[in-house]
Order: structure tokens, then C-alpha cells, then sequence
């Protein structure tokens, strides 16, 4: 298991009440190989079985590619059988194990990676919070990293490019598929985050606390690295300068492009993928177009309020 996320880049702006781990499954890293054809969704690959996975098969299709949703149902399997072991909470007094873990079938609607489990803290400090493990069922198929991937920025030198392959629920949109997986730049973020000033990192952890009151449709860690693209990790520039670069290219890219285009994967665009990306009912379209709106219209306030002029 790996810790991945704020809590492993030391960058949790609000209550420790999440945990982020990837749960790597060893005995298929060495039963699949990474086909990179141009043929996914930008972001996914297909990962198709060698000679060492005729034990494994039943998780492969009749192409033998791996079907990620099987891989993530049985790890699921797995997990309920370990949270519902009573022996499990005898050693752990302070953990309330009355938990929940969301059904299966939760995930269809809004597909995720993760296995979520909740949990209730009933220590002396946060007493009777509850707090979710997450869980992402990966597979390191060895040294890989995209056709398409960003692959020259300042940022990424001397930093080791690793992908990682989640166990994604088929997410019922045009272009994406039962049996591709989707790539995780976890490793090389973390290793990203490993690397630049204090002042950077603070910044960052102080434009999440504003999206924590007035959350955005977009992902400050990206604007972070389009940032630090364009400025390099200058440690010059106080915490404040940081702060209002990251929120003006949030302002850039949800009110002025309404294009937000991913770091890793530029053919991605986030805009685009919660917009349209999915099958949606009227209902649940018009919705989202609010919530996108009522984003802009707060990123908008938060810009006036962090501009010089504003």
C-alpha cells in the first residue's frame, strides 16, 4: 500500500478527515503489458495479459485485455471481507467499526476508482469524526509513460516519470470502454511536490483553503503546475504572488477559455469532461451548467478580490 494524495505531499489544507492509499496488486504487474495505440480516451491505456496470466484469465477479455471493472469488483470482495472481520477492530479501541462502505452500485453513477470506507474517530481531539479511506486498486506495469503525455516541461526535470494503471467502473460515455484503465500520474506528483520551495508548497495549500469556501469546478494542484511551468520554482516570490497566479489562471481558464486543458495529458479538458463527457439525464445536465455558472461567477469574485486592482 501506498499513501498518495495531500497526506503523502504534506499538503492538507482543511480536518484530517481523509486518507488517500494505492493498493498495488503485485501478482498482475507481471501478467500485463501497456498497449499505447492511440485508440483510448486521452488518459486511458488497455492492458493486455502476457504468458503469466493464464492464472489470472478470468479477468481478461476474449482480446485478452484486462477488464479493470472485474479486477476492481473482486479487490472490492476483498476489502468487505477484511472491514466485516470483527478481529480487525479488536486492536484498533479508539476506531468505531459500525463503518459504512459504499455499495457497488454507487459507483455507477459517479463512477470512481476508489473503494470508500467511512469511519468514526472517537480519540480525545476530533472526537466522533468521520473520516473516508480511500482506497485505488492500481497495477505498476513497469517503466511507461504515454504517447501524449507531457513529457519536455521544466517542471518534469530530473523528476522520474512513473504511470500507474486505477481499476475504473466503465464510466457509460462516448469514446471510453469496459476494459481500458485509466493512467495515474500519482507517483510523478508526489515526486513533483517532493521537489519544489516551501513557499510554493504553502501557497498551494492556501489557494485550497479558499477553494474549500468557495470550491471550483478545477483542480489548483494543475493550475500549480502550469505555474510552475511558466515561472519556474522561484522562491523569490512570496506566498501571496503564488496564490493570485494560481486563481489567475483558474480565472483564465474557467471564465475567459472555458478550456482546461490537463498537465499530464493536454488532450484532456476538464471543462469539456464534466460538461459533456458523460450520459446525463436533462436534469442532471441543467444542473451541472448552474453549478459550472455559479463557479464562474465565484472564481470571477475570488480574482477581483486577489488582483491589485480589484
Amino acid at each position: 500500500m501506498m499513501v498518495s494524495g495531500s497526506v503523502r505531499e504534506k499538503t492538507k489544507a482543511s480536518l484530517p478527515n481523509e486518507f488517500d492509499f494505492m493498493c498495488n496488486l503485485e501478482h498482475f504487474s507481471s501478467s500485463c503489458k501497456v498497449i499505447d495505440e492511440g485508440t483510448c480516451f486521452p488518459g486511458f491505456v488497455r492492458l493486455k495479459g502476457t504468458d503469466d496470466s493464464a492464472n489470472i484469465d478470468e479477468f481478461f477479455d476474449a482480446d485478452g485485455c484486462l477488464v479493470p471493472y472485474l479486477v476492481r469488483s473482486k479487490f472490492e470482495q476483498v476489502v468487505r471481507l477484511v472491514m466485516f472481520d470483527a478481529n480487525l477492530w479488536k486492536c484498533c479501541p479508539r476506531i468505531c467499526s459500525n463503518f459504512i462502505l459504499p455499495s457497488s452500485n454507487t459507483g455507477i453513477v459517479h463512477p470512481k476508482p476508489s473503494i470508500i470506507i467511512e469511519l468514526c474517530w472517537n480519540g480525545p481531539i476530533y472526537k466522533n469524526m468521520v473520516y473516508s479511506i480511500d482506497l485505488v486498486p492500481v497495477i505498476d506495469a513497469g517503466v511507461f509513460w504515454p504517447k501524449g503525455a507531457n513529457s519536455c516541461s521544466p517542471v518534469l526535470e530530473n523528476i522520474q516519470k512513473q504511470c500507474l494503471f486505477a481499476m475504473t467502473i466503465p464510466r457509460f460515455q462516448h469514446g471510453i470502454y469496459g476494459n481500458e484503465v485509466r493512467i495515474s500520474f500519482s507517483l510523478t506528483e508526489s515526486a513533483i511536490f517532493d521537489s519544489i520551495p516551501e513557499v510554493i508548497k504553502d501557497a498551494y495549500i492556501a489557494a485550497k483553503a479558499i477553494r474549500e469556501v468557495c470550491p471550483t469546478m478545477l483542480d489548483s494542484e494543475e493550475m500549480l503546475y502550469k505555474d510552475l511551468d511558466k515561472h519556474g520554482s522561484d522562491e523569490r516570490s512570496s506566498l501571496a504572488v503564488w496564490v493570485r497566479r494560481i486563481y489567475q489562471r483558474i480565472y483564465q481558464y474557467l471564465c475567459e477559455d472555458e478550456v482546461f486543458p490537463s498537465f499530464f495529458m493536454p488532450q484532456q479538458d476538464f471543462v469539456a469532461s464534466k460538461l459533456k463527457g458523460r450520459d446525463k439525464t436533462r436534469y442532471a445536465a441543467k444542473n451541472l451548467e448552474k453549478e459550472f455558472m455559479a463557479c464562474k461567477k465565484m472564481s470571477h469574485i475570488i480574482h477581483r478580490f486577489l488582483s491589485s486592482d480589484g
